[in-house]
């Protein structure tokens, strides 16, 4: 499995081009998902489902990252199952089907009467 990121963090090195804090970004991503994955006694990822991987962002939330970060993430595991899909190594992506969550709402800042004199 590890091998599996490792081919996929060199592919977007060398192919995509993407930059270096997306490299670690996408990275650790793919570790934390891995470690989940470990500790579930999962194992071939051609028999993950959509459960499973609804299971995991509920536990991502439950860790209390921001949507943003969640957005993020799931898009980390998205490319990389694409990057399995296209290799072979599994049949379907079932993170295509999965939406991201919406982004967050932020009110506009304002100055005080006191910092416009």
């Amino acid at each position: 499995m590890e091998n599996l990121k490792d081919n996929f963090i060199t592919y977007l090195r060398a192919v995509k081009n993407v930059s270096p804090h997306t490299l670690r970004a996408y990275g650790s991503d793919l570790d934390q998902f891995l470690e989940y994955w470990q500790k579930r006694g999962a194992g071939n990822l051609a028999l993950a489902d959509h459960r499973f991987f609804r299971r995991y962002l509920s536990h991502l939330q439950a860790l209390n990252y921001s949507r943003s970060t969640l957005s993020r993430k799931l898009t980390s595991l998205r490319r990389f199952f694409n990057h399995l899909e296209m290799e072979g190594v599994i049949s379907t992506n079932l993170l295509s089907s999965l939406s991201s969550p919406p982004k967050e709402k932020r009110l506009p800042t304002f100055l005080k009467l006191e910092e416009m004199l």
